[in-house]
């Protein structure tokens, strides 16, 4: 999907997705918008959202990075083993 309102419409429309990779700053809706209408809608599926806003980084840094987020720049086979990860929980 090119944006949040075209991965709810696939979502919505019955698409099988086992996880929803998304960055936080989005033109329209952002990520964080985007997770809060999965977990109301879709509460099973699991979210991944990125972010290289230092705002987020210095918010998360009080107790580390939640699950569901990466920060930029991030390594391929780190972003590899986060995705394993959360699918397997």
């Amino acid at each position: 999907a090119h944006n949040a309102q075209q991965a709810i419409d696939l979502l919505e429309k019955g698409e099988h997705v086992d996880l929803v990779f998304s960055d936080v700053q989005m033109p329209g809706m952002d990520g964080f918008e985007l997770q809060r209408w999965i977990r109301q809608h879709r509460p099973r599926m699991k979210v991944l959202l990125a972010s290289g806003v230092e705002n987020v980084k210095a918010a998360s840094g009080h107790m580390g990075p939640p699950r569901w987020l990466v920060f930029k720049p991030y390594r391929m086979a780190d972003l590899e083993e986060r995705i394993r990860n959360l699918l397997r929980a």
